[in-house]
């Protein structure tokens, strides 16, 4: 991810190839909660509201286009 510091996911939801969720959570010093969209040419970070210094995404569900 650009100007990631490094993290993971945890949960992956795709409605297509273009189309595709991952969630989870962003390292430095406190992890912070990840979301990123890929639309079948790039990864964009989704911003999130966060509750704390310790806090992640574990799951997502892609229930349509419109979604």
């Amino acid at each position: 991810m650009p100007g990631s510091t490094g993290g993971w996911f945890s949960g992956v939801g795709a409605v297509s190839s273009s189309d595709v969720w991952a969630v989870g959570a962003a390292s430095g010093s406190h992890s912070l909660p990840l979301a990123a969209h890929w639309d079948g040419s790039a990864w964009t970070t989704v911003t999130t509201p966060s509750e704390g210094t310790a806090s992640e995404l574990r799951s997502v569900v892609a229930l349509g286009t419109a979604n």
